[in-house]
């Protein structure tokens, strides 16, 4: 992980191969834009998946770097098998090439492929609205929020893991973007950056962890959204049901 900005390697990679959701590649696109070591990690990743098809072995510019790690090691250990140490890293890297190529991205990250995320789209809402199993939430404003106008329901179906939003009143922001988080009772998160359109958003997802989802919270992150929550709320919603 990269202690200064939250993103990992993983991501990175899962970003690379397109398997990261397409709000999340949108945020980490942004954060790459002004984040050094994530560019760094980026081009020496994107290397490696060129290189996967064409060979095993690394190529200069990685090998370069892996003679330079061997380089750095300290002197005492250096000094007894210096053949076998390059020669073990090099294995690694045409293993992880390997790896790669067969799918390591799914076993880096858990898989989103069951995530569906829809915003101010063409959202065909009304079968989850009339749904009998499906429960109602009415959207109120964090208190000192400042921005008491914000209105609008939720709507969650539990048998479909489906939910539904619509709110209204946001202040457009400029410098900011607004992000929802869904939070389960381990505290594990799922974020999306809303997309506001003359202070509203609809949004509909739908996901297996639906049904776990115990608060939702939408908070004022920094442009291009945050790693976990930073800024104030501006809605919290209990979904005890």
């Amino acid at each position: 992980m990269n202690r200064k900005c939250g993103w990992t390697e993983e991501e990175v990679v899962d970003f690379i191969m397109g398997n990261l959701s397409e709000p999340k590649a949108y945020r980490l696109q942004q954060h790459m834009d002004r984040c050094k070591n994530c560019q760094d990690r980026y081009g020496q990743w994107q290397e490696i998946v060129d290189n996967k098809q064409k060979t095993a072995a690394p190529s200069p510019m990685l090998k370069k770097r892996i003679d330079k790690s061997v380089d750095s090691l300290p002197q005492r250990k250096k000094k007894k098998r210096p053949a076998v140490l390059a020669s073990a890293m090099i294995a690694s890297i045409a293993i992880i090439i390997l790896l790669i190529g067969s799918g390591l991205s799914t076993l880096l990250t858990p898989s989103q492929e069951h995530n569906i995320v829809k915003q101010n789209e063409d959202i065909e809402y009304n079968e989850i609205i009339n749904d009998p199993q499906t429960s109602e939430f009415e959207v109120l404003p964090t208190i000192n929020t400042h921005q008491d106008q914000i209105k609008g329901n939720i709507w969650i179906n539990d048998r479909t893991n489906e939910m539904f939003m619509e709110v209204e009143g946001l202040t457009e922001l400029e410098e900011k973007d607004y992000q929802l988080w869904l939070i389960d009772p381990n505290e594990r998160l799922h974020d999306e950056l809303l997309q506001i359109r003359y202070g509203s958003n609809q949004l509909y997802y739908k996901g297996p962890e639906m049904n776990q989802v115990k608060w939702i919270i939408v908070s004022i992150e920094p442009k291009g959204g945050s790693h976990t929550p930073t800024g104030p709320e501006t809605f919290s919603v209990d979904l005890s049901r």
